[in-house]
């Protein structure tokens, strides 16, 4: 793991293994950790990957924020003890053996730095934003509630369909089972994407329908969230979203479940990450379109807007030079929503798709609804045509999968009955757009070859079957 970071010039933020709770004091105790501390900084300390070592996770904010000492009846003289001992070990010794033995990496004794209904949270130091998820705010809060390190938030979305479908039987599959709530460890998890599922989506009856919008949920909200913070460079130069995978087949904050199957969410997060990034955002009559960069080189790309009805007709276009400079965000061009949309109830039948390019190489790409998915008219039958060949030279064992539709498709949701990895998912294919991508079949085995016409399949969020 570490090899592979130091090879590909990722960062990594590397914890002490302590976390959410009171530990022990006493020489025996701080012998031992000395002891395993001093082991684990000198096995990882010739990886230039390493940025930060952090003594421990939610334990000061637990300590100051959490009730501990009225919840656990800790006496006063109690209370002094375990943060001297707190201080001692955090402040005192595990700096000094980081300094000792790893000399001149940063240490930070605690994540985070405040709570998060702290206003000094978002102003130093990092913060570790639970208002969406914990506290049943709004998607729409990620863009308000940016720090100068965001080092954890996240939300939850259910394992995907083939996950499921190894720890259940037919009759498990539906959302009040005792075995998928056995899958579930929060104790408002299912009351919660519920919740925030109703504010942006129409709730499907059928359960391999709500897997699939609990995906497109979960992605839509951290998207929001990576997207914010990165528009917010220079002032905020840090995100990192809770979690990457799972250790247990369950309904969770990760964007790759416990058998190594992408989530939506994993889709969404390697574009929301990528190097050049366009997002939208609305203040009033206004549409900003944003262009995010991390290069280190400046540049003068050129964006290109269209808005379009979902069946391919354009009604307005427009082209223009900006100037990005070295890892920055900028926002390329502004347009008025009242111009763009005269009528009102267009912006429940367009979308705006923009391209940078620069040199006439495609920088990025992205698109913008002006409303909710819950309040688009989607075609119901966007005629997707999909072919499938097997690739025989530059990317053996594995099939090209090429997809063009005639009205838009959101959220294409691409299944195959071999197991197996998809490069790309979830995504929206324009009318007119052709998009290729590849199947990687899991353990090699590829499907048979001329492959059956019900072998991949694809739906579009406008295909599936919602009330109303």
């Amino acid at each position: 793991f570490y090899a592979l970071c130091d090879s590909l010039g990722i960062m990594l933020w590397q914890d002490f293994m302590f976390a959410g709770t009171v530990y022990p004091g006493g020489e025996e105790f701080f012998q031992n950790v000395a002891i395993e501390a001093q082991q684990q900084v000198i096995r990882l300390r010739n990886h230039p990957s390493i940025a930060l070592w952090c003594g421990n996770n939610e334990i000061d904010e637990a300590w100051h924020n959490w009730g501990w000492q009225q919840s656990l009846g800790y006496s006063s003289a109690d209370s002094t003890r375990l943060w001297n001992d707190y201080h001692y070990l955090f402040e005192d010794l595990l700096p000094e053996i980081v300094h000792q033995y790893m000399p001149g990496i940063d240490y930070v004794p605690s994540s985070p730095a405040n709570g998060w209904g702290r206003a000094e949270a978002y102003q130093r130091g990092d913060v570790h934003y639970w208002g969406v998820w914990w506290g049943a705010e709004p998607f729409e809060k990620y863009n308000q509630k940016v720090g100068r390190f965001v080092s954890e938030y996240g939300f939850q979305g259910m394992p995907h369909l083939n996950t499921i479908h190894s720890f259940t039987h037919p009759s498990d599959r539906h959302l009040s089972s005792p075995v998928m709530a056995t899958h579930q460890k929060h104790p408002r998890g299912r009351e919660l994407i519920n919740e925030y599922m109703a504010r942006d989506y129409r709730i499907p009856e059928e359960f391999d329908n709500y897997v699939y919008i609990s995906q497109l949920l979960q992605a839509r909200g951290i998207k929001t969230a990576i997207e914010a913070h990165r528009r917010a460079k220079p002032y905020n130069q840090g995100t990192l979203y809770w979690q990457l995978n799972d250790c247990w087949p369950v309904t969770s904050w990760s964007g790759i479940d416990s058998q190594h199957r992408w989530k939506a969410l994993q889709y969404a997060i390697k574009n929301a990450y990528d190097r050049f990034l366009i997002s939208y955002t609305q203040q009033n009559d206004t549409l900003n379109i944003w262009m995010i960069g991390d290069c280190l080189i400046d540049r003068n790309p050129e964006l290109t807007w269209h808005l379009i009805t979902f069946n391919g007709d354009t009604l307005a276009s427009g082209q223009n030079t900006f100037f990005l400079p070295t890892d920055s965000s900028v926002i390329a061009t502004k347009l008025a929503i009242s111009q763009l949309l005269p009528d009102s109830q267009l912006k429940n039948n367009v979308v705006l798709t923009a391209t940078a390019n620069h040199y006439n190489q495609q920088l990025t790409q992205a698109n913008h609804y002006f409303v909710a998915p819950k309040d688009l008219n989607l075609p119901y039958q966007p005629n997707i045509q999909l072919t499938a060949k097997l690739n025989t030279h530059s990317t053996p064992n594995t099939w090209q999968i090429t997809l063009t539709t005639t009205q838009l498709a959101k959220n294409i949701w691409l299944q195959s009955t071999t197991d197996g990895h998809f490069s790309d998912n979830y995504f929206d294919l324009l009318p007119g757009e052709q998009r290729t991508l590849t199947f990687t079949p899991k353990n090699q085995t590829l499907p048979p070859n001329p492959i059956p016409q019900t072998h991949f399949t694809c739906t579009s969020l406008g295909q599936i079957d919602l009330p109303g």
